[in-house]
């Protein structure tokens, strides 16, 4: 069934089309307010992103002044932080996973392949 075979189908949408023409604002009339918008100028919004951009600079600059300037030299006592590259996560452990060397090696294709040793964290020992 479709708009055209049905005249009640036909006035409701009618009716609808009606209802949001009477919400929707005229088109002239907010282009002429954006028109008029356009050539003032916010200086109150303008003064007010300086101010706060003022101020975010001398927080800034304020912060930076008190720390003090990192020396090549550690202070005595401490000790120097390990590199980048020594570094391990304290999750490591959780990557070590039973039979990893299964999942690290890519089987040959046209040879058979012998089952894989069990590491030595998989063996279990059997009941007494």
């Amino acid at each position: 069934m479709s708009e055209k075979e049905d005249p009640d189908l036909r006035r409701r949408f009618a009716a609808l089309r009606d209802e949001d023409a009477q919400d929707t604002p005229d088109f002239a009339r907010l282009w002429r307010q954006a028109q008029a918008r356009r050539g003032r100028r916010p200086s109150r919004h303008i003064a007010s992103w300086l101010l706060v951009a003022a101020g975010t600079a001398a927080l800034l600059l304020a912060t930076v002044g008190r720390h003090p300037h990192p020396t090549g030299a550690s202070p005595a006592g401490t000790s120097a932080m390990p590199s980048l590259s020594q570094w391990r996560p304290s999750t490591d452990f959780l990557l070590r996973t039973p039979a990893l060397e299964v999942l690290t090696t890519v089987p040959t294709l046209g040879e058979a392949t012998p089952s894989p040793a069990l590491s030595p964290s998989t063996e279990r020992s059997s009941p007494s």
